[in-house]
């Protein structure tokens, strides 16, 4: 029943009902204390009563004594006090004769005093006959008065008398008992009234607070089964708000469920490995797939440290790549782990940290197969490069000899075609180059030769060399006049400016300008290569630094590029421990930039 009560019902019900109890316990109290007023305003009627029935007759017993006392009964104060006494005595006996709810005592007084007005009436008629009759003499009046009437009225009065004492007696004790047994039952009263009401509000509190209690301890053990994927119990009955959230949980229990199903069968049919680790870099959770991938069953896998699946060149590695995750609360990383067959996969790791749960949550892409097409590719570029460049060596001393004329003269149109066969040499020897300088910079073989270099100067020397490319396509070349200190290869700083700045001139429009400056922060310098070109398209950008990649943009000048300009432009910076990369420019076109460290944050200058 109480759970087709509203919450707020419930609370109007356990202020209300103690309310509703505690108006009757003052009715009750109110009737009570009405009851005790009436008591004594009845005590203090009687006594009222006892005091004018004595005082009444102490008066008629003294026109008695007067009346029957001798001596001369003309005076007409005597008739008149008759009367007057004779009419009291009628009053009296009219309001005894209509009295109530008086005590057995106080009665007996009044029907005592009723005998003696009896009395004293006879008495009082016989008196005035006699003092009316004009045939009995003044002197002997009292003669033909009955003297038993007067004995017989102090016998009743002596009666009377000794009745108002016995009831005054039990006047002192009747107020104070009455008094005593009002505070009694007041007592009473308010005893029970305050027991009743604390136990009716307890009873009702304890009853709600069970209801509500049990039923919310309910739905916090079905929200821990829904967070543990277990089945919830039936739905509660009832219109409140604790019903309404129950429904609501097991609403959200069933959607839970469904997601929770929809999420498995993404996890076990995806091709990439999703797993989760804890602080200690151990396995929460992992997919199906890595049984496929690892060749490692979901059983062995949790609880396991990740160290267990990774080759011991990439442990270290890869603890480092977590911990930076942890802070900045994401990243990417590869690993290699070793398979059951001792081969060994390469696999790319997209974590990202959540410090609520204290987890990584990782999605793991095998990319052996692309590593292993990198690799061969990047073999091949290198034995081709090494194995070209001793025959074009060897052409090119050819072309010097024809061209200078040692091995006789040449015709005027051979010796055109031989002009345009050294240019395509030219270019050849660039392509060659560049690739063996791109492989050494990637595979990390390259050293470098650092010494402190101004960002400047470097700006110079390249202008120097690119300023009649830029004449021939009409673009002006400033260099700014800020400058820093660096820590440096200058040579092939230069090499990355310059394929920076040849790639300016080469988009920018006719006319316009393409300015090199320095833009310094705490520790890193900015090298910036600015032009006013049609700009980098957005989904061009992330991949701008890759190697053999092209943007739609058309040049301006002819010629076609070989993709590694841009690429070799990456790999020094990042040789240098820098970076390179492109941004908008405010009033149209790009700025290229790579971002080294300073001199004075550089680990040689400290050293």
């Amino acid at each position: 029943m109480l759970n087709r009560l509203t919450v707020t019902q419930k609370g109007v019900l356990l202020v209300l009902l103690p309310v509703i109890f505690e108006l009757f316990f003052v009715f009750l109290l109110s009737t009570e204390l009405n009851r005790a007023q009436t008591g004594l305003q009845t005590i203090l009627k009687e006594r009222s009563m006892i005091v004018q029935l004595n005082q009444i007759n102490v008066s008629l017993m003294r026109t008695m004594i007067r009346i029957f006392t001798p001596g001369p009964k003309d005076d007409p104060r005597t008739l008149q006090m008759i009367d007057m006494e004779t009419g009291r005595a009628k009053d009296m006996q009219e309001r005894i004769a209509h009295l109530t709810s008086v005590s057995p005592e106080v009665s007996d007084v009044c029907n005592q005093f009723d005998k003696i007005l009896t009395v004293l009436t006879e008495g009082f008629k016989l008196a005035k006959e006699v003092i009316l009759d004009p045939t009995i003499p003044s002197g002997r009046r009292n003669q033909h008065l009955n003297p038993f009437l007067m004995v017989n009225a102090f016998s009743e009065n002596r009666r009377f008398m000794h009745k108002i004492d016995r009831v005054e007696k039990q006047f002192e004790t009747r107020i104070p008992a009455e008094l005593s047994a009002i505070q009694t039952r007041m007592l009473s009263i308010l005893t029970i009234g305050t027991a009743v009401g604390c136990l009716l509000s307890f009873l009702l509190m304890k009853a709600f607070s069970r209801d509500i209690t049990s039923r919310l301890k309910t739905i916090s053990n079905e929200a821990q089964n829904v967070f543990q994927g277990k089945d919830l119990g039936a739905v509660q009955t009832g219109n409140d708000e604790i019903a309404q959230l129950d429904k609501t949980l097991h609403k959200a229990a069933e959607q839970h469920r469904q997601a929770r199903l929809r999420e498995q069968a993404i996890l076990h049919n995806a091709a990439d490995v999703i797993c989760s680790l804890d602080a200690k870099y151990k396995f929460v959770g992992v997919s199906a797939v890595a049984e496929k991938r690892w060749h490692k069953s979901e059983r062995d896998l949790i609880g396991a440290p990740l160290a267990t699946i990774l080759k011991e060149d990439s442990i270290e590695p890869t603890i480092e790549a977590l911990k930076k995750i942890a802070k900045e609360g994401s990243g990417e990383f590869e690993t290699r782990i070793e398979l059951s067959d001792d081969s060994v996969a390469d696999f790319q790791w997209s974590v990202r940290w959540s410090r609520e749960e204290k987890r990584y949550f990782c999605t793991v892409h095998d990319v052996t197969e692309l590593r292993a097409v990198e690799r061969l590719k990047e073999k091949f570029l290198s034995i081709v490069s090494h194995d070209l460049r001793a025959p074009i060596t060897s052409i090119g001393i050819s072309f010097n000899l024809l061209s200078q004329g040692k091995r006789g003269e040449m015709p005027e149109k051979a010796s055109a075609v031989l002009e345009r066969a050294e240019g395509s040499l030219s270019t050849l020897t660039v392509l060659v180059n560049e690739l063996l300088d791109l492989n050494k910079l990637e595979a990390g073989k390259m050293s470098l030769n650092s010494s402190i270099v101004s960002a400047r100067d470097i700006f110079t020397r390249v202008r120097d060399v690119l300023v009649g490319l830029a004449d021939s396509a009409g673009i002006s070349l400033v260099v700014a006049d800020t400058d820093c200190s660096l820590w440096a290869d200058e040579l092939r700083l230069t090499q990355a400016l310059t394929n920076l700045v040849s790639n300016a001139i080469k988009f920018s429009p006719r006319g316009s300008t393409v300015r090199l400056e320095v833009k310094l922060s705490d520790d890193m310098a900015e090298l910036q290569v600015i032009d006013q070109g049609p700009g980098v398209p957005e989904k061009d950008k992330p991949h701008v630094f890759d190697k053999f990649k092209q943007t739609a943009v058309k040049s301006n000048i002819k010629g076609k590029s070989s993709g590694i300009g841009l690429a070799i432009v990456k790999a020094v910076a990042e040789a240098h421990n820098g970076s390179a990369g492109v941004v908008d420019s405010p009033p149209g076109g790009s700025i290229f930039f790579l971002r080294i460290p300073r001199l004075s944050s550089s680990p040689e200058s400290e050293a």
